[in-house]
């Protein structure tokens, strides 16, 4: 089944709510489904499309927008709960494709092959696929990490100005923090200091959006 996969993902011209429609199909037909599964999410933002073979129109517009109010949201929160969940039991990358695929398969929500298309076209989109095996996170109390902070205050002085740079490419940027990082610290100075330029990073672009969204005269309403 992997083939028919691979060759439809090298060939389709169509949207890609379609394409999940034909993917379905063949998981369907498919002895493992959970490892054709697993095929189709690592390859298909890898493969190009010579365009070739035009995928048959499956859905309206009003069908996708009532799709999409309907299961977004409950799509997006069940894959995080799953993938935490497989993380969390140390599960292997093809119980998991199958634990997947047995939830898109059966779930009493997912009523139709329209439906269980948008699924999995949902579940391609998000950034937690495709899924892979990670190493035990490193966890430490508020006063170890307030003590590491305290401790190289002024390397993360040194970070920030670095973040404030023009430079003309992402990568002296990431060579010179990367740099100031690895410079003698033990992997918890090391997690502490990154945890602050991530915060920091993810702070400045929410700051760029919320400017530009002044500039363009958009107001959010104060929730009460």
């Amino acid at each position: 089944m992997n083939e028919k996969i691979e060759m439809l993902l090298s060939t389709y011209a169509g949207d890609d709510t379609d394409l999940c429609y034909y993917i379905l199909d063949i998981l369907n037909q498919s002895e493992n489904p959970g490892s054709s599964l697993e095929y189709f999410m690592e390859k298909v933002r890898t493969r190009s499309s010579d365009e070739t073979y035009s995928l048959e129109k499956k859905f309206s517009i009003n069908e996708l927008q009532q799709l999409d109010s309907i299961y977004s949201k409950y799509v997006d929160e069940l894959l995080v709960a799953i993938v935490n969940k497989a993380h969390l039991s140390k599960w292997n990358i093809g119980k998991f494709y199958d634990t997947l695929w047995e939830k898109i398969s059966t779930d009493i929500l997912f009523e139709n092959e329209k439906t269980k298309s948008f699924v999995l076209f949902k579940m391609a989109q998000n950034p937690l696929m495709p899924y892979v095996e990670i190493e035990s996170p490193l966890s430490m109390s508020d006063e170890k990490f307030s003590e590491i902070l305290e401790k190289n205050k002024d390397l993360i002085i040194k970070i920030r100005h670095i973040l404030s740079l023009n430079f003309a490419q992402k990568t002296e940027v990431a060579s010179l923090i990367l740099n100031e990082i690895q410079k003698n610290k033990s992997f918890e100075e090391q997690s502490v200091i990154l945890a602050v330029v991530l915060d920091d990073f993810t702070q400045r672009k929410v700051n760029g959006l919320m400017q530009m969204l002044g500039n363009a005269n958009v107001k959010f309403e104060q929730n009460k």
